[in-house]
């Protein structure tokens, strides 16, 4: 449910092969902010609605959208991020191919202390050496979950 929002981004947009421009990039970025909307009308805890506005922040800062930073960001988005990326990372994209798990592991260790809480980066290494396996065969298994979940524009 975190990327509910997308829901409203074009498809240009979001399946785009190739660079985001600025202002592609600042319209992918409103969707924390559409699905904290939508679901919150909808009654969603707060605990969730914490996750879905804020999963795209950044432990520097940087993020989006509220530009929160450090212990400011909720914990169950902080959590939800690291996950998120991982995901995201080994999953194909119209721009890549899927990375290895040990490729995406590597990534998230290097952003943590930027991009993400190093304890919960910390605790995701130690889920990945605890059940290798486990990660190795759940590598793009959200994406295809996603996928299936969500029907083709235009289908009933």
């Amino acid at each position: 449910m975190h990327d509910v929002g997308k829901l409203f981004i074009p498809d240009e947009v979001l399946n785009k092969p190739g660079k985001l421009t600025p202002e592609e990039r600042a319209v992918i970025e409103l969707h924390p902010v559409y699905g904290y909307n939508l679901c919150k009308q909808l009654g969603f805890m707060s605990e969730e609605l914490e996750i879905i506005r804020s999963h795209h922040e950044r432990w520097d800062g940087t993020g989006y959208p509220d530009r929160l930073k450090g212990e400011a960001i909720p914990m169950l988005a902080r959590i939800a991020a690291v996950a998120d990326v991982y995901d995201a990372l080994t999953s194909s994209r119209a721009y890549r191919a899927a990375m290895s798990h040990e490729d995406a592991m590597r990534i998230i260790v290097k952003e943590s202390g930027r991009q993400f809480d190093p304890r919960c980066v910390d605790a995701w290494v130690a889920l990945a050496e605890d059940d290798p396996e486990f990660f190795r065969a759940m590598r793009g298994k959200a994406a295809a979950v996603k996928a299936a979940a969500v029907p083709a524009a235009g289908a009933t």
